[in-house]
């Protein structure tokens, strides 16, 4: 069940936020990496790649379309957002 927090007198209210520390901090140094997925085998990894790849460059693709104008350019199965906000379609997945 979830319970509303109560400020303090005086309080703001993102102070709650740094007095709980439930904030998300990223830690890593530049440069390092930020892995988008894990893989048990060299060869899942590789098929993981190879289709975050082809979807963000069809995504790309479909992007620069909708922005130069076609509104009826078919986005990558995923893409829920653009969908939702602006009418677009989205490829069967």
């Amino acid at each position: 069940m979830c319970r509303r927090y109560k400020l303090a007198p005086g309080e703001l209210p993102f102070d709650r936020w740094a007095r709980l520390k439930i904030r998300p901090s990223n830690n890593n140094p530049p440069g390092t990496r930020n892995p988008v997925f894990a893989a048990v085998t060299a060869e899942a990894r590789r098929a993981a790649v190879k289709a975050l790849r082809s979807f963000r460059a069809w995504y790309r693709h479909a992007y620069q379309c909708f922005c130069q104008g076609e509104r009826h350019t078919e986005f990558p199965p995923g893409t829920w957002g653009m969908a939702r906000r602006f009418g677009t379609q989205v490829a069967a997945g």
